[in-house]
């Protein structure tokens, strides 16, 4: 735990065998930049409040059991460098809000259960260097808008139902 002027700004988790939900209280530590929490037991949603982190910049919640959809209060995050959210158990689309976050460089969704198609979107995130949505249920073309991602070193989309050509 890093504290700045009165406020916590870095959260490091990992590890920790810590379980239950991610308590909705975590949205008030608003001058947080990183958030680590990955390889924990964590379980249920994520919550709508953790859309209220807008100063974060690396957020790592791989490897839990968490569960549900990633919430649209995610496109709040404008700052996020990092985003993983892979290795759980979260369902249902891509929210097309993931294309506000145009700072992002590492985008980690993989092992999910993540279903839809890969949203357009995608397209804005010009400084994307590492996208992984392999092991999920995503389905449809590979959109044309992944020519927009020109830094972009590594991209894993297997274990899907992908069609179309690339």
């Amino acid at each position: 735990v890093t504290c700045e002027s009165g406020n916590v700004t870095q959260l490091s988790l990992w590890h920790n065998q810590l379980s239950g939900p991610i308590p909705p209280e975590i949205g008030n530590l608003t001058a947080l930049t990183s958030l680590g929490l990955s390889s924990n037991q964590l379980s249920g949603p994520i919550p709508l409040a953790m859309g209220n982190l807008t100063a974060l910049q690396w957020l790592s919640l791989d490897g839990n059991q968490l569960s549900g959809p990633i919430p649209p209060e995610i496109g709040n995050l404008t700052r996020l460098e990092i985003l993983g959210l892979g290795g759980n158990q979260l369902s249902g689309p891509i929210p097309p809000e993931i294309g506000t976050l145009t700072a992002l460089q590492l985008l980690y969704l993989y092992n999910n259960q993540l279903s839809g198609p890969i949203p357009p979107e995608i397209g804005n995130l010009t400084a994307l260097q590492w996208l992984y949505l392999f092991g999920n249920q995503l389905s449809g073309p590979v959109p044309v808008c992944i020519d927009n991602l020109t830094a972009l070193k590594g991209l894993l989309l297997g274990n899907n139902q992908l069609s179309g050509p690339i």
